[in-house]
């Protein structure tokens, strides 16, 4: 599936992974990421232009198929601590000037008066 390149040289014999074998890899990582305390969660907000329609939905799929609900249309939560490895992906993807990640408090005026104590 391409997921490594291989390349012959005099004395050595380099392997890299391709940009699909580190996506692949970090799609990986999403499965063993932490969950979040309670009242934490990783929320994905975009906003990907009406002429990039089937990169929208291709984006909704790959969200539904990693553990995120959707909150609206263009928000999804996950109780599940992915921003990093996601923000990695999305710029591999060049889609990342379209879509933000964020760890958000659900209860965001709680969290002020807990921080505020």
């Amino acid at each position: 599936q391409n997921f490594i390149e291989i390349k012959n040289q005099k004395t050595v014999t380099a392997v890299k992974l391709t940009e699909a074998g580190v996506i692949e890899c970090l799609k990986m990582d999403l499965v063993l990421t932490d969950v979040l305390p309670d009242g934490l969660f990783c929320v994905v907000i975009f906003d990907i232009p009406e002429n990039k329609r089937k990169l929208r939905e291709l984006l909704r799929f790959f969200l539904k198929e990693n553990c995120f609900i959707p909150f609206q249309k263009s928000v999804w939560i996950s109780q599940f601590n992915m921003v990093k490895i996601l923000e990695k992906i999305f710029a591999i993807w060049k889609i990342n000037q379209w879509i933000k990640v964020y760890i958000v408090y659900e209860d965001a005026e709680q969290a002020l008066l807990n921080f505020n104590e």
